[in-house]
C-alpha cells in the first residue's frame, strides 16, 4: 500500500511539473505591433511626370509606386514609369503631335516595345526646411541605370499624401539615348532634339 502511495504521488508530481512547465508557443501572429513606417501608394490617374525641351512638352504617367514614410518623413520609395503613356501637349495639328509620340516611343528613342517601363529606386532622403527634401535614386532607362537628384515639396492631409518635384534636368545621352543629338547626329537643326530635358513629378498617393 506504501509503495502504491508513493508511486502514485511520483505519477502526480511529474503531471504537475510538466503541466506547469510546458508553455505553448501561439500560432497567431496578430498581436497588435506599432508600424514603423506607413505606405502610400501611387495614385496613378492624379499622378504624372511632365517634360520639357526646348521646342516641346508633354507627360508621361505612372504604371505602379509607392513611398515609405515614418514620422512623416520620407524613408523610402519605388515609381514605375509607363513609359508607352509619353504623350506631346504643345503641338495643336494631330497628325503632327502623333508623329513626335510615335517617334519618342520607337527604337530611335525610348523603345518602349522592348522596354516598356522605367523606373526610379530611392537610395537617399535628406530632410531640408519644411516640406521640402532632397531625394536621390537610381533611374533606370532601358537597362541604363544612372543616379538623379531632385528637390522635393510633400504635404499630407487625411492619408492623402501630395509631392510635387522641382524641375530637374537629365540628359538623354547618359542612357545611351542619342538619336537627333547635336553631339552624336549631323543633320538639320529642325530635326535635333536636345539632349537636355527639364522633368517636373506631380504625385499623389494613398496610405493603405
Amino acid at each position: 500500500m506504501e509503495k502504491k502511495m508513493i508511486l502514485f504521488w511520483m505519477l502526480f508530481s511529474g503531471i504537475y511539473l510538466v503541466n506547469t512547465a510546458f508553455v505553448p508557443v501561439s500560432n497567431d501572429n496578430s498581436s497588435p505591433q506599432a508600424p514603423d513606417t506607413t505606405t502610400y501608394y501611387v495614385d496613378v490617374q492624379k499622378s504624372k511626370i511632365e517634360w520639357f525641351c526646348e521646342k516641346h512638352t508633354g507627360y508621361v504617367l505612372f504604371k505602379s509606386g509607392y513611398l515609405k514614410l515614418k514620422d512623416d518623413e520620407i524613408v523610402g520609395g519605388d515609381l514605375t514609369v509607363l513609359m508607352d503613356s509619353i504623350v506631346n501637349c504643345d503641338i495643336d495639328y494631330e497628325l503632327m503631335r502623333l508623329t513626335l509620340q510615335n517617334v519618342l516611343r520607337s527604337k530611335e528613342f525610348f523603345n518602349v516595345e522592348e522596354f516598356p517601363v522605367s523606373t526610379f529606386h530611392i537610395t537617399s532622403i535628406r530632410k531640408m526646411e519644411g516640406n521640402k527634401y532632397c531625394i536621390s535614386g537610381n533611374m533606370k532607362l532601358m537597362q541604363v541605370s544612372r543616379s538623379v537628384s531632385f528637390h522635393c515639396d510633400l504635404n499630407i492631409d487625411n492619408e492623402v499624401l501630395k509631392a510635387t518635384s522641382d524641375k530637374f534636368i537629365i540628359d538623354r545621352t547618359e542612357w545611351g539615348i542619342t538619336s537627333m543629338s547635336k553631339d552624336h547626329v549631323k543633320s538639320d537643326d529642325s530635326f535635333i532634339v536636345t539632349d537636355e530635358i527639364i522633368l517636373k513629378i506631380h504625385l499623389v498617393a494613398v496610405a493603405r
